[in-house]
């Protein structure tokens, strides 16, 4: 375990550090559930890159990193290519201000973090098979806050192998033929990943139809 006193001292030279991060990546610090801190990094495209722990380690302390996403997901490994640079240069950082450690490093990690998500399951009008998955991300307003909910939903999308999109937070209505619209910042992730885009319900609607109207006939 770390001190307090120790705890104080990291997180006054992780405070200090002058890291120069890409301009499109941001870093700010969380606590865990048990009030321990640590620093999330996310990208204005990717959404969460990964997270940095201040570990103990017998009388030492060391840094712990993990990059988000599942390792069969090709994002992930762009997320760790982006990542890993940045993990390098708070460690050069961090011995500077410390000295260097003489305990064993642990390896990156992938994180194990168990997120609820809501999903719609989109069926076959004649035999009721799935067709289709709508993931709700109802408080997602940026296309990187989409990739983190696919993210998450990677492995079950992968697993259920029907066509899934990510809906964000209901926006602003659209006028179309004299009537109200709602829009929604809409991902397809599977089986192949789109870029995001505003979509209106109808849409949304036209992308689905086909797939529970037409589901039997392909199948013929």
């Amino acid at each position: 375990m770390i001190s307090e006193k120790r705890k104080r001292e990291l997180t006054k030279i992780a405070k200090g550090m002058n890291i120069p991060l890409p301009e499109d990546v941001t870093c700010h610090r969380e606590l865990q559930s048990n009030g321990n801190p640590f620093y999330l990094f996310k990208h204005v495209e990717l959404g969460t890159l990964g997270r940095m722990f201040i570990m103990g380690n017998g009388n030492e302390s060391q840094l712990m990193f993990d990059v988000m996403g599942e390792e069969d997901d090709p994002l992930t490994e762009k997320k760790k290519n982006l990542f890993l640079p940045i993990t390098h240069m708070i460690s050069e950082q961090m011995e500077k201000g410390l000295g260097a450690g003489k305990g064993t490093v642990k390896p990156m990690i992938l994180p194990s973090d168990v997120r609820s998500i809501k999903a719609e399951h989109i069926t076959c009008k004649t035999c009721h098979a799935l067709v289709a998955l709508i993931v709700y991300a109802e408080e997602a307003t940026t296309a990187a806050e989409l990739v983190d909910h696919a993210t998450f939903f990677h492995k079950k999308a992968k697993e259920l192998n029907v066509p899934t999109w990510v809906l964000g937070k209901e926006m602003v209505s659209d006028i179309v033929l004299m009537t109200y619209h709602s829009l929604f910042l809409t991902l397809k992730m599977w089986p192949e990943r789109e870029e995001a885009r505003l979509m209106s319900e109808m849409e949304i609607d036209d992308l689905l139809c086909p797939l529970v109207e037409y589901h039997c006939d392909e199948e013929e």
